[in-house]
This record gives structure tokens, sequence and C-alpha cells, in this order.
């Protein structure tokens, strides 16, 4: 299984004591470009950048294209 996480909850998931139990659940989890600015946390960093080098987690880029399609809509 796939997921996509927003920056809430992969900031309360790293302060989370079993936060690798998540690998279990999801094989793969992507976490979208736009929202890593807004992490601040130093734990949480790490936390990403290990998911990011056991090949867990990957940084999902915002695509210029959808970006504009999706600011149209509003």
């Amino acid at each position: 299984m796939i997921a996509i996480a927003d920056t809430s909850f992969i900031i309360d998931w790293s302060r989370f004591s079993k936060k690798n139990l998540l690998y279990e659940i999801f094989n793969f989890i992507y976490l979208p470009e736009p929202e890593m600015k807004e992490i601040k946390s130093e734990n949480t960093i790490a936390w990403i950048t290990e998911g990011l080098s056991m090949g867990k987690m990957e940084i999902f880029p915002e695509l210029s294209e959808y970006a504009l399609k999706a600011n149209g809509i509003s």
C-alpha cells in the first residue's frame, strides 16, 4: 500500500515512539514537496531523512502544470 502524507500527520507521527510501525502499514509514503517547507522540527526532519534513505519515503514534487490547474479551480 502507498500513502500520501500531509505535514500535520508527519509532524504528529514523528513524535510517536513507534513511528516506524507506519512502514508495516504502508510500503511507501509520498511527502508533497510544498508541505515540506512547513516542517521546522529537527526530529521530524531527521525521521524524514531516515525514511528517504531507507527508500520508504519520497518527496512528491510539485508539478507546475497541475498547480496552475488546481489554483484555477478556486
